[in-house]
């Protein structure tokens, strides 16, 4: 990051429940018959606490995706909301007063009767901020907007943001996949900041996005459900599950985004475009600006890192000295590395190898074999097999499997496999890999899930899973099968690392299977040779080369962050202001960096104290807006930043 450098301590906060909604992952049952004095306590703790509130309809027939948004603002670092349903809110004793706490809502699609619509006229009007998917067309005035259709789902379908306009800066140009039906609108008051597309390159008439002044508030209608679209970017068409996808032998998560017949779910074009991460940057950046006052949040990686590489490699049927050549030499340029052993490698590696493994950083899992059904008739034979495979490992070694990565990527259903793998403990997923062999599309490299960043996976049910899935995204197979020089192969990868440090913010987990490593016997002539350039190039680079655990541990500590009590205050002389807030996580050790806006309404950062002590930021834009970046190792700290 570039280092204008000023002199990180850290950073604690309470849970707050109040009216039945609790802080970040709440179930929302309202609680009527609080008294006036615990009502306005309550709002009042919630406008110097939690500004944000997503409203979700976990009953909506059309869309069970809604309750992703929580997700979404999770793996945006805007981690100061509370969620709650749409019934618990009217079923409030004042349900105008809950919504008065909050500077800003993120509403789910959902329908509305008309009370609720008004509800959400007279909170935009009163000042509030709404930010809504796919919105009632009976609220189309609220929004500035005339509700003329809907268009069909399709494939493939795009939409491009304006990043001319103020709201749309920071946003690549091209333009993004979206998935899911979208709805047409003609302008009628409002601004566009996007548009859909007719094609990748043609942009229609019809708004994809629209901001409108409403009151004193203002109103941002969504033609398509953001949740929706990156999710089904993410995790694949629900479609095609449990079918034949990628011309290969036995089912894969990469069946869900392709065809034998060349079909995809992705555009080829755009795969070097994390395209769902820009999606999630564009409605980060909608809540930032929108918003009456500066809000914090956390950064995406460790430390002040824009990209970090995880080394992960499957062990097949190999054990103990057949795996060492790996992690030692990852080692030797300071990285870690995660082996994960089948059966044979667990019972054939001893004791003492593994954890002098573990004992140098490495990480030891899982890869588990079905044994040979397939599609949805595997789901049994995948659950009795891990059950067993994390049996064996924890007898012998003590320990679980906190990631994984399946032997022949075996898969069942469109995430039930994941739901199997977390049932036994297993807290990240690597199977979404990248190694296209459509003759048609060689050798396209990039984001097949559209994302750089790890976050947690849903069901069709809309149930957020605990797991999460960090897409691999280099597999030493893709360039072996589509014969890509081991020079060609590093400089890919490599491309993907700098585009990273330019704004495509990632951390990709790389497949290097030990016995390629090693040269396959003598069939291997790719594997031997770029993960050297690679890890030499981060080395050089300082950019950190993890195992897969550690990448969870980063994240579970990242995600479990709170920020509380958030004040904005103007001081006695009007250009002096402050941010202050109270920040916690129960995890410490892990380097997590907050961001603070570094200018708001003409003011500029001047200082930092985490703690009550001074703190050392730089400043960095980010995706367009302009932030000053602290790091901290600790639990908990008050953090004031200085305007003037």
């Amino acid at each position: 990051m570039p280092a204008r450098t000023h002199s990180c301590c850290a950073i604690g906060c309470l849970v707050l429940s109040f009216w039945g909604v609790r802080t970040l992952g709440a179930e929302g049952e309202s609680s009527p018959g609080v008294s006036e004095h615990e009502r306005a306590a309550a709002v009042e703790a919630s406008k110097g606490g939690m500004p944000i509130l997503v409203l979700t309809d976990g009953h909506y027939p059309g869309n069970p995706f809604g309750g992703y948004l929580a997700e979404i603002l999770r793996g945006e670092g805007l981690v100061e909301f509370c969620e709650t349903e749409r019934s618990a809110l009217v079923a409030a004793a004042d349900p105008a007063a809950r919504l008065a706490a909050y500077d800003l809502v993120v509403a789910a699609e959902m329908d509305l009767n008309a009370a609720e619509e008004q509800l959400l006229r007279d909170y935009v009007r009163a000042g509030g901020v709404l930010v809504a998917m796919r919105p009632d067309a009976d609220l189309a005035e609220l929004f500035g907007v005339r509700v003329l259709g809907t268009r069909p789902e399709q494939l493939v379908e795009h939409f491009g943001v304006d990043a001319a306009a103020p709201l749309g800066a920071g946003i690549v140009e091209q333009s993004l996949q979206y998935h899911g039906e979208a709805t047409h609108y003609a302008l009628a008051g409002a601004t566009a900041l996007a548009y859909l597309y007719d094609d990748a390159d043609t942009p229609s008439s019809y708004p994809a996005v629209t901001v409108h002044r409403y009151g004193n508030g203002s109103a941002v209608a969504f033609a398509f459900d953001l949740a929706k679209s990156i999710v089904l970017m993410r995790q694949g068409n629900p479609q095609w599950q449990n079918t034949e996808g990628d011309t290969m032998p036995g089912y894969r998560p990469m069946d869900l985004f392709l065809r034998p017949d060349g079909t995809c779910y992705f555009d080829p074009k755009r795969l070097m475009i994390p395209q769902a991460d820009e999606k999630q940057r564009l409605l980060a950046n909608l809540i930032v600006r929108l918003i009456d006052k500066p809000l914090p949040r956390m950064w995406y990686l460790p430390g002040r890192h824009k990209v970090i590489v995880i080394n992960a490699g499957d062990g097949e049927g190999n054990f103990g000295p057949e795996i060492a050549p790996a992690l030692d030499a990852c080692a030797s340029y300071g990285g870690r590395f995660t082996v994960y052993l089948m059966t044979r490698g667990i019972e054939r590696t001893t004791v003492e190898e593994e954890a002098a493994w573990r004992g140098a950083g490495h990480e030891v899992g899982v890869h588990v074999y079905g044994g040979g059904p397939d599609g949805a008739e595997a789901y049994e034979a995948l659950r009795d097999a891990y059950g067993k495979i994390t049996a064996d490992l924890n007898s012998k070694f003590a320990h679980g499997s906190r990631t994984a990565r399946n032997h022949t990527v075996d898969w069942t259903g469109w995430v039930d496999m994941a739901a199997i793998e977390a049932e036994f403990g297993t807290g990240m997923d690597l199977n979404y890999c990248h190694y296209i062999r459509l003759e048609s599309l060689r050798p396209a490299a990039g984001y097949l899930t559209g994302t750089g960043l790890p976050q947690r996976l849903i069901d069709a049910k809309g149930q957020v899973l605990p797991i999460y899935q960090a897409t691999s995204h280099w597999l030493d197979e893709f360039f072996v099968y589509n014969e890509i020089p081991p020079e060609q192969a590093a400089q890919i990868v490599i491309q993907m690392l700098e585009a990273a440090e330019q704004g495509y913010y990632s951390a990709f987990a790389a497949g290097i299977h030990p016995c390629r490593f090693t040269g396959y016997g003598g069939k291997d002539k790719i594997t031997p040779v770029w993960p050297h350039a690679v890890w030499k190039h981060c080395r050089d680079r300082q950019i950190p080369l993890w195992s897969a655990e550690m990448l969870l541990d980063f994240v579970e500590a990242r995600d479990r962050v709170r920020f509380e009590n958030i004040t904005w205050q103007i001081g006695t002389k009007p250009e002096s202001c402050q941010l202050a807030f109270d920040f916690h996580t129960p995890t410490a050790g892990q380097e997590l960096s907050i961001m603070v806006p570094s200018v708001w309404s003409g003011r500029v950062l001047k200082s930092i104290t985490a703690g009550g002590q001074t703190a050392d930021f730089t400043t960095e834009t980010v995706k367009g807006i302009q932030y000053g970046i602290l790091t901290t190792t600790a639990a908990e700290a008050h953090v004031a930043a200085a305007y003037e």
